[in-house]
């Protein structure tokens, strides 16, 4: 946290890649199929952000409709229960935190940058309307077989992670630095910004995104001039 963990400096921004812009589908309101999709995915992207910031328990089905202007009755039009909404939550966060992943590996030039990329989009993520659903308590309540699902793939995400900086630090993009550490520190920067951050804030998830990596990749310590 002093001194960051890149080794040198980078050019600004540090990122160019856009989570909106990786995430967007086009949309015909005339085809009822897709409109029934985007009616669930708006509840599930409002559910991930009530659930990040409350907990999964401190939530209802109630606040949850509310927050896109439905009736808890059309929540469960779409959902059987609470528990399938939190199961559909995971799946979809799953799936963004795969692409961000996947997005790193392909286009980073380096472990510094697959590194960077990761941090980036996901805080661009949880800073923007996305906020993909983080592991946390409830979901123990979850069927065993969904839980241990999504149990792996968190742990395949910290493998590849630390595979990431473990390269920044053979290739010398990265500072030597205990890879096992540094990878949770990072997720929980960017896991826990929807309990603090305001909404309809001034700054925008980009600018969040690029402030946050700024500070992790620089550390606090003054910087020579």
């Amino acid at each position: 946290m002093l001194d960051g963990f890149a080794s040198g400096p980078r050019s600004v921004p540090l990122c160019t890649l856009d989570m909106e812009a990786l995430t967007a589908r086009s949309y015909n309101p005339f085809d009822r199929q897709q409109t029934n999709e985007v009616k669930i995915a708006q509840l599930i992207a409002a559910a991930s952000r009530l659930f990040n910031q409350r907990g999964i328990n401190g939530a209802s089905l109630d606040d949850i409709g509310a927050e896109v202007g439905a009736t808890k009755g059309a929540v469960y039009h779409y959902f059987d229960d609470k528990a399938d909404l939190v199961t559909r939550c995971y799946r979809r966060a799953f799936e963004l935190f795969d692409l961000i992943m996947d997005t790193a590996v392909t286009q980073g030039r380096d472990g510094f940058d697959k590194a960077l990329i990761v941090l980036h989009l996901n805080v661009q993520a949880q800073a923007g309307p996305a906020s993909p659903l983080m592991l946390q308590p409830g979901r123990l309540a979850l069927a065993e077989a969904d839980r241990a699902a999504f149990e792996r793939a968190a742990q395949r995400l910290r493998i590849t992670s630390n595979r990431n900086l473990r390269q920044g630090t053979a290739d010398g993009s990265v500072r030597p630095c205990d890879t096992a550490f540094v990878s949770p520190v990072a997720a929980g920067i960017f896991l826990w910004l929807p309990k603090w951050l305001p909404r309809n804030g001034a700054l925008s998830p980009r600018q969040i995104a690029e402030a946050v990596c700024d500070l992790i990749a620089y550390g606090l310590r003054p910087r020579p001039a």
